[in-house]
């Protein structure tokens, strides 16, 4: 397939109401917000599950940057939250998080996924010590996924008891795997959704090479937020066709 072909690529603006929000969901979840962001800090001086000289300041503009997602319908609407090269929980853990403020934890499961098993142990323990039932965590390469790997409670969910319920999973990421490289890695049997957190050309750039037909919107956030910290960064929906 010629790269671009089938291919449908826009940028879109959110809300700025999302801003009020975002501002409401962290006074809401304030307390555990920092409490992840101090548990980061102190895994990361142990085994760098972030980059190794990130303050505590920067760790909170990473949580932010994450939940951002949790704004868009896809994030809201999935039964499975699946997210791939999570390192120390970004963007997994903080929404998470925020499931409380949009609903109940138990409506769905949020799925980290990592190839490092140490950064993974860390991980338990922080959802451990947040009290986060809804999150599990995977230690695998992408390229090895499949669907038994994550379906878990939706595959045991009666059929009576699932009509008319959101059952699809929507894969999130931060910043950890170019577009070709994650759609090919994982089948449209486990995922047919992402929403991503990327830098905007990156993204553009990338989005020309995938050889699947899909859909994307793309939503620059230095805008939304006026921060410079997001100055050339994204949040990218992509639907496979």
């Amino acid at each position: 397939m010629t790269p671009g072909r089938d291919h449908h690529v826009s940028r879109e603006t959110l809300a700025k109401e999302g801003l009020s929000e975002l501002r409401s969901l962290f006074a809401k979840q304030e307390k555990k917000f920092l409490q992840y962001a101090e548990l980061i800090s102190w895994w990361n001086q142990k085994i760098n599950i972030v980059s190794r000289d990130a303050s505590l300041d920067v760790i909170n503009k990473h949580i932010v940057h994450s939940a951002v997602l949790a704004l868009h319908p896809a994030a809201r609407g999935a039964r499975c939250l699946l997210d791939v090269g999570t390192g120390g929980g970004l963007p997994g853990v903080p929404l998470a998080i925020s499931r409380d403020y949009y609903g109940s934890q138990d409506d769905q499961s949020i799925v980290l996924c990592d190839k490092v098993e140490k950064k993974l142990w860390a991980v338990k323990q922080i959802i451990s010590k947040l009290g986060l039932n809804n999150v599990t965590t995977l230690t695998k390469d992408i390229k090895q996924l499949r669907r038994q790997d994550i379906a878990g409670e939706q595959e045991s969910v009666s059929r009576e008891t699932s009509a008319g319920r959101n059952t699809n999973t929507v894969v999130v990421s931060k910043h950890a795997f170019k577009f070709d490289d994650l759609l090919r890695s994982i089948p449209k049997e486990v995922a047919k959704e992402c929403l991503l957190l990327k830098g905007l050309e990156e993204a553009e750039e990338e989005l020309h090479r995938v050889e699947e037909p899909f859909s994307a919107k793309l939503y620059p956030l230095e805008p939304f937020f006026g921060d410079a910290f997001y100055k050339g960064k994204a949040m990218v929906y992509l639907r496979r066709e």
